[in-house]
């Protein structure tokens, strides 16, 4: 009995150490303004491709009234397949060429495209300024722009692994990968609780006679989105940590040991 109770002790104890220490990396690790950007840039690009790709088929159905000879497939279901594919595209090519399509310069190119995009979407629609077969291109751009972002956005999570070890001289891998895990997690209930706040397919108003919500949920909100996350770039540049950390790591490695 003795041996037990010094061995659940001793679980105990351990259990108390890890949740210490894990609470003590998370602190580390929201002083740490790159993190803390790098957490905002992924909660906000999860929220601006569920906010374009869920309401997207009922624009293109209820507001736009575009109907394509596409066969079982369906008008809908070829834009939102065409902004997958456009998505696809720019990662496969980023992870083909990356000394061609660097990090820095496509989330600006990424930034540029998403926010023309969901310009034309918010106003470029409105009393037929634009025919409704244009959405199609637009669409596609956005798509491409979007996959874009997302890869920049993955790169920058081992670059901030390497960022705090080199400055903390610890490796908090697991911490980082969860809280983006959970942020990810995070952004998409969310998203997905206010579109479907927006949409409701048992509601008695159509969407005919009140198409401004569909207006607002793929257009002005991803939009808004897109000017935080400008903002955020404009302000704190922070795929530029790629080259000043292994400037830094590259120095300290080429000097000689003592």
């Amino acid at each position: 009995t003795t041996i037990s109770s010094n061995s659940s002790d001793e679980l105990a104890m351990n259990e108390n150490k890890k949740e210490e220490s894990f609470m003590r990396s998370m602190l580390i690790l929201f002083r740490q303004k790159p993190f803390v950007v790098m957490l905002f840039n992924h909660f906000f690009l999860w929220f601006i491709v569920i906010f374009t790709q869920s309401p997207l088929e009922a624009f293109v159905r209820s507001y736009l009234k575009l109907n394509l000879p596409v066969g079982y497939l369906g008008t809908a279901n070829l834009v939102i397949l065409v902004h997958q594919v456009g998505s696809a595209i720019s990662q496969i090519s980023m992870g083909l060429f990356p000394k061609l399509f660097k990090p820095k310069l496509m989330v600006r190119i990424s930034l540029v495209l998403l926010f023309a995009c969901k310009l034309i979407v918010a106003f470029g629609f409105n009393q037929g300024h634009m025919k409704p077969y244009m959405i199609i291109p637009v669409i596609a751009i956005d798509g491409i722009g979007t996959g874009a972002l997302y890869t920049s956005y993955e790169i920058m999570i081992p670059e901030i692994i390497l960022f705090d070890e080199f400055t903390t001289s610890s490796s908090k891998e697991n911490v980082i990968y969860g809280i983006v895990d959970s942020i990810r997690e995070c952004s998409l209930a969310i998203s997905f609780l206010v579109v479907g706040l927006f949409i409701d397919e048992d509601s008695s108003s159509s969407y005919e006679t009140n198409p401004m919500n569909l207006r607002l949920l793929c257009g002005f909100i991803p939009l808004a989105g897109v000017v935080f996350l400008s903002i955020l770039h404009a302000i704190y540049p922070h795929i530029q940590l790629h080259d000043s950390f292994h400037d830094k790591s590259s120095s300290s490695s080429s000097s000689p040991e003592k």
